[in-house]
This record gives structure tokens, sequence and C-alpha cells, in this order.
């Protein structure tokens, strides 16, 4: 076999790993020994198998005294009534809570962290623009050889960024 195809052949085999490991990925059930909680789904799916087992869940607050989180999935939403929770919240606010499912739609909170609205937004741009900042330097220092099908380094780079050799 010629490097040309035993190079897209193993191209072809990594991108169908790639693409069942997101497959896998996407089918892994909780379980607790393995910090893999159950969460809003499983919840709003069977909320007595879970009385009494350790959970996260997220939600927005709709009450705070006591507090209150809405869950919700695409087809039905559930109030739970957090119990033990000490930071102070507003309505409106997005919480995570770790803790223990009780009778009656409550749960024993362990630990809890308020996430602010900013945060995903913020943390998706600030992403967005390394993935950018290495796209641009992969570009501007490598090149793709079509004839042996390789990535080979540019004798000189298409942009100066500044800086000497060593920068």
């Amino acid at each position: 076999m010629d490097s040309r195809r035993a190079r897209a052949l193993g191209i072809l085999v990594l991108v169908c790993l790639l693409a069942g490991m997101f497959v896998w990925a996407g089918s892994i059930t909780p379980h607790p020994a393995e910090n893999r909680y159950p969460g809003n789904t499983e919840l709003l799916e069977d909320y007595e198998a879970y009385i009494g087992d350790p959970v996260q869940i997220s939600g927005p607050v709709v009450h705070t005294e006591p507090v209150i989180i809405r869950i919700s999935n695409s087809h039905e939403s559930r109030e739970i009534n957090v119990q033990n929770f000490h930071p102070s919240v507003s309505v409106g606010e997005r919480i995570v809570v770790f803790g223990t499912v009780g009778d009656d739609n409550t749960l024993d909170s362990d630990n809890a962290v308020v996430r602010e609205p900013w945060e995903a937004k913020y943390m998706y741009l600030v992403s967005f623009v390394g993935g950018l900042w290495v796209l641009a330097r992969l570009v501007n220092g490598w090149k793709i050889n079509t004839d042996r099908w390789s990535v080979e380094p540019r004798d000189t780079p298409r942009f100066s960024w500044g800086g000497g050799e060593d920068a």
C-alpha cells in the first residue's frame, strides 16, 4: 500500500473513532461511583426512583424563601424545594445544586453554585477567540503539501507578528 492510501486510511480510521467516541460519550448513564450523578433529565423521568440518592441538578430560581428552582426538559418541568441552601440568590438566577433527593419535591443541598447569566457567553467567546488565534498561527506557520499528503512548516511565515526569531 502506498503512503498516500495509508495516510488516507489512517485519517478515515481516526475520524470514525472520533465519531464513535462522541456517540459513546452521549450514551453514558449516571454512575455515582464514577462521579456521574443523575441530573435534571433522570429526576423528571422517574423522581421516586432517586429518593435518598445523590443528584446534581440545575435551573433558574423561581422563589427565594424557601429557595425553589425549576428543572425542565423539552417535555416537562418540576419545581424543587432546595433545603439547606446558604448562598443568597434572587429570582431568575441560575444555580447548580448537588444534594440528596427527598420526598415531596425536596433536595437536601450539600453544595451549590450560583451561575451568573454572562458566564456561559464569556466562556464560549473566549474559547472562540482562542480557537481563531490557534488557527491563525497554524495557517501562518504551516502549509499542506498535497503531493506528499503532509503538513510542513513554511519557509517564511505569511505574516510577521513582530518580535524576533526567538519570540
